[in-house]
């Protein structure tokens, strides 16, 4: 078999396949042996019709295409093995040729795994940002503590200011499918439930007073008028060890307070850490260079919309009608999706050429981990996750995933080590 690659724009092959004219002859003796099988012809049982009756029969063309249907993909695959290409999606097939005595050729025309050019990745040097804990960090996390425990005392006939709690009933609406008469709900004044400028009309008003406010519904506002009910404050607990003990278990104030400031030590550093890879792997695609393969964003594009549309689902809500509200169409949100799409695909690209280079790959201790606390989020059997995960080479992807975490773990140390030998992979 000849095969001759070429390669052309967008990350794609063109591969010239010739066959022999006794493989031809072969897959056309092949597609006989399956259309007798198939076909009943007249004075014959099933599968004993000699080629030049079935021939006679079915017309030369059904014959020679039975032939090609089956030849021609196997040829590709075989061509696909012996020129070392990755394809990355179906391939299309061009001039084919197949005729009794005569080469089989065809073109084949398939998106590839593109090459990636690298840059000067090892002098890559990105700055991390320090994570301080401030002594207001400690004391917002506190007083957030003290306000959910705080409980709700009559506020008497006292003005409503920010931060007061009333019940309101619903007197007169515009749109009663959103505000019902004679509903009640609690809003706190600077809350949000009811918009911004809604809440704002409420400072000042008194027990058994009736207002009218312009109440958040949907993208605009609706005029609403309510009575207040009832007026509420918050009380506050004491911040002393008696709450620290109560909240959480802790010995002493001081005891909370360290433990706020180790947890938010914590987070900070955790996000440093998340920033800082970030950086580098940005830094890494800016001085690397590929070219996206077209079916591998529009695969990454359909994926950010199914989640979207999942996610909406959760909510009870669906896409179209969304998109409906925000007067947008679904182009308008592949659109909006395409840059985030190019530079996800982009990323696994690089960090997979940059795994390839550098021979990073994880262990199979590590996708054993990974498959035991999979099987601990869904409630099942080890055994059986890694059945269901076989079934549709999911391991295959946890494989994959590791291995790029993994990169960025070792770009970096690399990074750390300011040009200094890497760690190991």
């Amino acid at each position: 078999m000849r095969v001759d690659v070429r390669r052309a724009e967008r990350s794609r092959a063109i591969l010239e396949v010739e066959l022999p004219p006794d493989e031809v002859d072969r897959a056309l003796r092949r597609a006989y042996t399956r259309l007798v099988q198939k076909v009943e012809v007249p004075g014959f049982r099933r599968g004993k019709a000699p080629r030049a009756i079935l021939e006679r029969y079915v017309g030369r063309e059904a014959l020679i295409e039975e032939a090609r249907r089956v030849a021609v993909p196997e040829a590709y695959a075989r061509a696909v093995e012996q020129s070392g290409i990755a394809p990355i999606s179906s391939p299309e097939f061009e001039q084919v040729t197949l005729e009794e005595g005569q080469p089989l050729r065809f073109v084949a025309q398939v998106e590839v795994r593109p090459e990636v050019t690298l840059g000067d990745y090892r002098g890559i040097q990105v700055p991390r940002e320090s994570a301080t804990v401030t002594d207001e960090d400690v004391a917002r996390v506190l007083d957030d503590l003290r306000a959910r425990h705080g409980t709700l005392a009559s506020a008497g006939d006292a003005p409503a200011g920010r931060g007061a709690f009333l019940l309101l009933r619903v007197e007169e609406s515009e749109q009663p499918e959103r505000f019902a008469p004679g509903a009640e709900m609690m809003v706190e004044i600077g809350g949000g439930l009811l918009g911004t400028e809604a809440e704002e009309a409420l400072v000042g008003a008194r027990t058994g007073e009736r207002r009218t406010v312009a109440a958040r519904a949907g993208e605009g506002t609706a005029p609403v008028t309510v009575s207040v009910v009832d007026h509420k404050r918050k009380e506050l607990p004491t911040l002393d060890d008696e709450f620290a003990k109560t909240v959480a278990q802790a010995a002493t104030l001081d005891d909370l307070k360290t433990r706020v400031r180790e947890r938010l030590q914590a987070d900070a550093q955790e996000r440093a850490r998340r920033d800082h890879q970030e950086r580098l792997v940005t830094a890494l695609l800016e001085q690397s260079a590929v070219d996206l393969p077209d079916s591998m964003v529009e695969h990454e594009l359909l994926h950010m919309v199914n989640d979207m549309a999942e996610r909406l689902r959760r909510q009870g809500l669906t896409l179209e009608a969304a998109l409906r509200a925000q007067g947008k169409e679904l182009k308008d949100l592949l659109d909006d999706f395409r840059p985030t799409a190019e530079r996800r695909v982009k990323t696994l690209l690089v960090l997979d050429a940059l795994a390839t280079r550098e021979g990073v790959a994880p262990t199979e201790q590590e996708i054993e981990h990974e498959v035991q606390k999979l099987a601990g989020e869904l409630g099942r059997s080890v055994d059986e996750v890694r059945r269901l995960l076989a079934a549709d080479d999911r391991i295959g992807r946890i494989r994959a995933t590791l291995r790029r975490q993994k990169t960025v773990e070792w770009l970096t140390g690399l990074a750390a080590s300011e040009g200094s030998e890497a760690p190991p992979a």
